[in-house]
């Protein structure tokens, strides 16, 4: 409403040229048409910007994209059913006096179509709008399924999926080597990988079956399901190593799989900010220290400075007990061999 105030006083106190343009922007802004895809607009970017933001955050896994994508599909799905799209397009909108309102602005029907003696009335704008918007949902659909057909078919992204996602295995009684083939798929992929790390299958399906057990256990006691990576971040953390090594060397592979290149496309344009024309003499070395410092999130209040401390003490050799310096003990001056003064007048 700022915005469409903004509009009218241009309109009304602007150059020409700018009152031209205001006018000519207010009169398709006002229309009934405009308002009722601006209604449909907004939940659709939110969709959209959702599935976006997966692809921007450094700490996206697999079970995210899988289960964000998958949500916004069934969203995009419902919104394009005509009985919703018939209520969010008529939020806020109503009739008063034989006038289309909207937020207490009045809007305009518009002109005649081609074919129509007159104006279309409120039910048939609201029509053609809805054909249009479920026309954007079906395109958005479409792209969506070409664009991560690649992800959510691949049998390495599924088989990590299906394994860690615990929210979807099955019940205890119903677990018949529930997650054995995906282990298989999993070792199949990293096999030469996994190899520099002595990974033995048998023991890694003997480790998985305890390893389920375990979490069914600590999953029963909780209030809400966790996060998926900050359930697993867990284990990782507090069990023993020795009891699930094989097991788990699959489980941080699950976690870094990388899922988009955006913190590569930060770091190129990070480098020629940091990089200018003014440093073009840095040392690789510096330039690398620079950019890890400008890519880490960290702020002063969540800083940990410890494991820093830690590796400057760990470096070299530090004299915990050294004095602070003082004042800096003069030189003793060697007196001159030449006779003094003093001495060359008594000879005199």
């Amino acid at each position: 409403m700022q915005h469409l105030g903004h509009l009218e006083e241009i309109g009304d106190t602007g150059t020409r040229d700018s009152r031209d343009k205001a006018r000519g922007i207010l009169q398709v802004l006002k229309t009934v048409k405009f308002v009722m895809f601006l209604n449909f607009l907004m939940p659709y970017l939110d969709m959209i910007s959702a599935v976006s933001k997966v692809f921007q955050d450094n700490d996206s896994t697999v079970e995210v994209v899988f289960r964000r994508v998958d949500s916004v599909v069934k969203q995009l799905t419902s919104l394009a059913k005509p009985e919703k799209l018939n209520r969010i397009l008529s939020n806020g909108i109503e009739e008063r006096g034989g006038s289309v309102v909207w937020k207490d602005t009045v809007l305009h029907t518009g002109r005649p179509q081609r074919g129509r003696g007159h104006a279309a009335d409120l039910a048939t704008y609201k029509k053609e709008v809805v054909l249009l918007c479920q026309g954007i949902c079906d395109r958005t659909l479409h792209h969506l399924g070409s664009r991560f057909e690649v992800i959510l078919s691949n049998p390495v992204f599924s088989s990590a999926r299906v394994l860690f996602q615990f929210s979807t295995w099955p019940t205890e009684e119903e677990d018949d080597d529930f997650g054995d083939d995906n282990i298989r798929v999993l070792h199949q992929h990293f096999h030469a990988l996994l190899q520099q790390k002595d990974f033995d299958i048998d023991s890694c399906i003997r480790e998985w079956v305890e390893l389920k057990s375990l979490c069914r256990a600590q999953l029963a006691t909780m209030s809400k399901l966790p996060a998926f990576s900050t359930f697993w971040m867990s284990v990782l953390t507090r069990e023993q190593e020795e009891d699930f090594k094989h097991i788990f060397v699959i489980l941080r592979l699950v976690l870094v799989i990388p899922i988009h290149t955006a913190e590569c496309e930060r770091s190129f344009s990070l480098m020629n900010v940091v990089k200018s024309d003014w440093r073009t003499r840095l040392d690789p070395h510096t330039l690398t220290s620079l950019m890890a410092i400008s890519l880490d999130n960290n702020t002063v209040s969540t800083f940990d400075p410890l494991p820093a401390v830690g590796l400057w003490w760990a470096g070299r050799r530090r004299r915990p007990s050294t004095q602070p310096y003082g004042a800096r003990a003069r030189r003793a001056v060697q007196q001159e061999c030449n006779p003094s003064e003093s001495d060359t007048d008594d000879e005199v």
